[in-house]
């Protein structure tokens, strides 16, 4: 089980600390119901197995059996055997939370994480359960994998055209970079960026490169931060990503409270010299100065701020120095992948600052982050069993039966079996029938 440390936090409003408390409880639900063959010994285990087996033996299609028997060989790393019963079990309960994880579980380890990530998207259709918000949590651990191997696919190709893989409407915001040695300034560098990347979601008909693919694709061509000050440098990366637009910058501390703000955003799609924002203000005006960015970014990039989207930007924000800086924190122990350290600080975050909504969304990701990591899963943890047994299939006729029932009650028939009457060409040739066709009579003549 997960261990959520906690202490006393200052907060404003009560809203924030039962949120926390729920939290708390919705990752300890998660290990409880997700984990139900951890901690046995493993006679304890090698029964369970033999109980389910024996219950198949009865009843091939016994829908639980069949289930709670593959999840038992997802951890015995069995796999392939697990989704072969699986499968059986989805087939039968085709929206068993439970069943669909598992079976997710083993695509993702039977080398077919793309299959899994489109089984855990369906998420969202299923109803509420413990499951499905494993299956969640599941889908952004792989959509972030996934988005690295893409990267390094792309890399990979010898001849990439980049002058055909641009898209107008995507934009790529690469790190704001911290330039100064002040550590009490140098932390505003995550929040900076991942408040400018929340901003563009909220505008239609922008797609903004997930960030998981800029940091692979740094790493991958081992770019620096002077790096993105070279216009070939950004448009090489932009144009691999797919992006028509790249947003970059820094800032440095000029005093103790002031910023050297210098922030670009580049038209790599038309060639366009960047525009240049640039700003010195002190250091607790910066969330406000990100705002005013945003806002300018709009006008370049749509011509026009809707009302309505400039009030949701202008409240997506932490609204003192504080929470920006435990945000920012939050945002750096997520990129890093530590996401129950990522969970504790957002869930403080919206304890301090309840108008601000990303925070407790943010927090109950991470939370799902952490509970279904592989490890949190215990699915890397073998249990050993050494007998073998045999699951049945079930019986042919009865699958027979069972599809007579279904077309009966769509067709409003009743099918009865019976001995089948009919002759082979063979018994009907030697009974003296001809067992070919009658001459036909001459096809018609063309009209004249």
């Amino acid at each position: 089980m997960i261990r959520i440390k906690t202490g006393k936090q200052p907060r404003k409003g009560g809203a924030g600390r039962s949120y926390g408390v729920i939290c708390i409880a919705f990752l300890i639900t998660y290990a409880c119901c997700v984990l139900p063959v951890q901690g046995q010994t493993a006679p304890v285990f090698r029964k369970s197995i033999q109980e389910w087996v024996a219950i198949l033996r009865e009843d091939p299609n016994n829908v639980e059996a069949l289930r709670e028997l593959g999840v038992r060989l997802v951890y015995a790393q069995e796999y392939r055997r697990a989704k072969a019963l699986l499968l059986r079990a989805m087939r039968l309960a085709p929206r068993d939370t439970k069943t669909i994880f598992y079976y997710g579980i083993c695509l993702e380890f039977t080398g077919s994480p793309r299959k899994a990530l489109a089984l855990y998207q369906t998420y969202n259709q299923l109803t509420p359960s413990p499951f499905r918000n494993q299956m969640e949590g599941r889908y952004y651990h792989l959509k972030k994998d996934l988005a690295r191997e893409d990267v390094r696919l792309l890399l990979d190709q010898t001849q990439l055209q980049v002058d055909t893989i641009r898209a107008a409407n995507t934009i790529a915001v690469f790190p704001i970079i911290y330039l100064g040695s002040n550590d009490q300034h140098e932390i505003y560098e995550a929040a900076f960026t991942d408040l400018i990347v929340s901003d563009l979601r909220k505008i239609k008909g922008i797609e903004v490169v997930d960030p998981v693919r800029i940091q692979t694709l740094m790493e991958e061509m081992s770019a620096t931060s002077l790096d993105l000050k070279r216009n070939d440098v950004l448009y090489k990366l932009g144009s691999i990503l797919g992006a028509g637009w790249v947003i970059c910058g820094a800032f440095d501390s000029a005093a103790d409270n002031i910023l050297n703000m210098n922030i670009y955003i580049r038209d790599i799609l038309h060639k366009k010299p960047p525009n240049r924002f640039s700003a010195a203000d002190f250091h607790y005006n910066i969330v406000d100065y990100e705002k005013k960015i945003i806002l300018e970014i709009i006008k370049i990039i749509k011509g026009r701020i809707d009302p309505q989207l400039e009030m949701a930007i202008q409240a997506n924000r932490p609204h003192d120095l504080e929470t920006f800086r435990l945000y920012s924190r939050a945002v750096r122990y997520e990129t890093q992948g530590n996401w129950e350290y990522a969970a504790r600080d957002f869930d403080r975050v919206y304890q301090l600052d309840s108008r601000f909504p990303l925070a407790r969304e943010r927090a109950n990701k991470n939370y799902l982050m952490a509970a279904t990591s592989v490890e949190a899963l215990g699915v890397m943890k073998k249990m050993e069993f050494s007998q073998t047994f045999h699951v049945p299939n079930p019986d042919l006729n009865q699958l027979i039966q069972n599809r007579l029932e279904i077309m009966a009650g769509q067709l409003g028939a009743v099918f009865v079996p019976g001995t089948n009457s009919r002759k082979g060409a063979a018994d009907a040739a030697g009974s003296g029938i001809n067992p070919g066709l009658v001459e036909l009579p001459p096809p018609p003549q063309p009209p004249e």
